[in-house]
């Protein structure tokens, strides 16, 4: 590949990166171009269009139908539990909602999913204590915003990440999201 090439070839991936941005989540953001990718006519041509490796996004594709079987078992997870069961819909009418491309999520619907990432990964709530230096629960060094992360500009005062990677320091590679209940289960930590 020559320069040109690699400078074509970044301009097309930091456009990508901007048509499915959640400024909320990194995880949001892989899901929007999961459902862009699940809508298209041509799949093989949205992960060219768009820089994503095709079998990657055929298994995760699979795995989100996995998952929605899953919540929707009813001797599933929740083995039945009437307070474990999801209750705003059918797995048919989840099913609608992702695949209406008109349809984006609600702010009462990000947060949601943001409280239910959270719960998910409750060991992995970091706060700001400056610029985009963190302290984590679970980690006595300090932690850092990865610089290409979608939230890295507005560096949220509370995080949930999936992934710390160590170079000469720790860095906050998968943002997951920011909560409220980010910031009840740091306080939780510390009491």
């Amino acid at each position: 590949m020559d320069q040109q090439e690699i400078l074509i070839s970044r301009k097309k991936l930091k456009v990508s990166s901007e048509n499915f941005h959640s400024s909320g989540s990194d995880a949001l953001s892989r899901a929007y171009a999961l459902r862009g990718y699940e809508l298209s006519k041509s799949q093989m041509g949205f992960c060219k269009e768009n820089a994503l490796h095709p079998e990657t996004m055929e298994e995760i594709s699979k795995l989100r139908k996995q998952l929605l079987k899953l919540v929707f078992n009813p001797n599933g997870v929740s083995g039945g539990v009437k307070e474990f069961s999801w209750i705003y819909g059918s797995q048919k009418d989840v099913e609608t909602v992702w695949r209406d491309d008109e349809k984006l999520l609600s702010v009462n619907e990000e947060q949601l999913l943001h409280q239910a990432i959270c719960a998910g990964w409750i060991d992995r709530v970091a706060k700001r204590i400056e610029g985009s230096a963190y302290q984590a629960c679970m980690v006595k060094e300090t932690v850092f915003l990865h610089w290409r992360s979608p939230v890295s500009k507005i560096a949220p005062e509370f995080l949930v990440y999936s992934e710390l990677i160590q170079t000469e320091t720790f860095h906050v590679w998968h943002y997951l999201c920011q909560s409220r209940l980010a910031r009840q289960v740091w306080s939780a930590c510390y009491v």
